[in-house]
């Protein structure tokens, strides 16, 4: 997971809150989301499938031209 913490790549934003404007990072997301679904699928025994499907959700994300045509996401 170096890869996704990595400061000195570029950002790549996941979401924009319609509120405030607030971004949210693809790496942020992608780690908070990977820990819900690690937590979940513990219940059924494969914490590794689910924190690899958490990780793996919004992967598509860290495309440069998905970025450079969705600045305008309310999501």
């Amino acid at each position: 997971m170096d890869i996704i913490k990595d400061k000195t790549s570029p950002s790549f934003i996941a979401h924009v809150r319609a509120i405030d404007k607030a971004e949210q990072s693809v790496a942020s997301h992608l780690l908070e989301v990977a820990e819900i679904a690690k937590q979940l699928a513990t219940k059924i025994n494969v914490p590794e499938a689910g924190e690899l499907i958490g990780l793996l959700h919004d992967f598509g994300k860290y495309s440069q031209s998905l970025q450079n045509n969705s600045i305008s996401w309310g999501n």
